[in-house]
């Protein structure tokens, strides 16, 4: 009996459709769409293959599944409280897919800052003619990247092409010279923030991780420098962040992620001094092209499946997508 393959995906264009329709066909699998009433729940329970999004409920009752292709990077919320998966499922995402949308939105949120546009929009909103100076580059900065995986690595890449000197702290503390100038593990973090003109933050949320930037560490980031999280709020100590942003230890931040989320209007990090807030779309399905890239995934994946061969993006017990 061929494969049944459930596909969940909000952005579906037609030629998805059809890439996907044939992909299934060559690889003697049958492709089941989830129709627009909602009916993800049944369809997962009929298929051994699931793309998409689905639901923990929905993974639970999914008897038949061998794998779950995410189309998320980050599947922090399917691997909560025990997860969710069936004994013997493979987990995998869609890391891979995510780092041109993010890492663009990175280099706009720092060269926003540098350039000073929060407080120039400020003086707009009161028709203030001032100019501000001085100004910041990129060019000549030390920028330090928690997180040098799709995300952080196109990040550190862009940023050095622009002329920054790079510093990456990754889990495996493997050199990366394509990347960054030097590489150090997360226990070295310390190290390197006294360094940074700017720390940009793009790590899953995964126990290694929670609260990574404490109190403590937040306090060692060097006096002036600009803070950036793209990857989960739960790395971050909100309340020494929003501390060190009264104070004017830090120069500014841009946050996209939080706890919780959505932010509350009471918050106090909406009125953070220099602080650009944006509701957790610096990746998302904001970007046609991500749709593309979450489709490639996919298919090479389906591929491999196929064909009985290790696949790509395979996430472990700790949340982390196996390098």
């Amino acid at each position: 009996m061929k494969k049944r393959i459930g596909i969940n995906i909000s952005f579906m264009t037609p030629a998805q459709r059809e890439r996907l329709t044939r992909a299934a066909a060559e690889c003697g699998a049958e492709p089941r769409f989830v129709p627009q009433d909602g009916t993800a729940a049944v369809l997962a329970r009929e298929c051994e293959v699931l793309f998409g999004r689905f639901s923990r409920d929905e993974l639970r009752s999914a008897a038949r599944l061998e794998w779950h292709q995410s189309s998320s990077a980050g599947v922090d919320a399917l691997l909560a409280d025990g997860g969710c998966m069936p004994q013997g499922a493979v987990l995998t995402c869609s890391t891979g897919a995510f780092g041109v949308t993010m890492s663009e939105h990175l280099i706009c949120y720092l060269l926003m800052l540098m350039r000073r546009v929060p407080e120039y929009n400020e003086g707009q909103a009161l028709r203030r003619w001032q100019q501000l100076y001085p100004l910041r580059s990129i060019c000549g900065s030390t920028i330090v990247v928690v997180g040098l995986g799709d995300i952080g690595g196109q990040f550190a890449r862009k940023a050095r092409a622009l002329g920054a000197h790079v510093i990456g702290v990754r889990r495996s503390g493997r050199p990366a010279p394509e990347l960054a100038d030097r590489v150090v593990t997360p226990d070295r973090l310390t190290e390197v923030l006294p360094l940074a003109d700017a720390v940009a933050v793009a790590l899953p949320a995964t126990g290694e991780t929670e609260n990574m930037f404490s109190a403590e560490v937040i306090g060692s980031i060097k006096e002036g420098a600009y803070f950036l999280n793209v990857g989960r709020g739960s790395a971050v100590d909100q309340e020494a962040l929003l501390a060190a942003l009264r104070s004017g230890r830090l120069a500014g931040a841009a946050l996209d992620v939080f706890v919780p989320e959505p932010l509350p209007p009471e918050h106090p990090l909406w009125s953070a001094p220099n602080t650009l807030i944006t509701p957790h779309v610096s990746g998302g399905e904001a970007l046609p092209l991500t749709y593309d890239l979450i489709v490639d995934i996919f298919i090479e994946n389906l591929r491999r499946f196929a064909a009985g061969e290790p696949l790509k993006n395979v996430v472990t017990a700790a949340g982390y997508a196996a390098e």
